[in-house]
């Protein structure tokens, strides 16, 4: 969650990015 564009297109990818953020930190 430290990628700014993430955050406008991240609401639809949200659940996505979560394991993938977590996963990948």
């Amino acid at each position: 969650m430290e990628v700014p564009e993430s955050e406008e297109n991240g609401q639809a990818q949200n659940e996505s990015s979560i394991p993938q953020t977590r996963g990948r930190k």
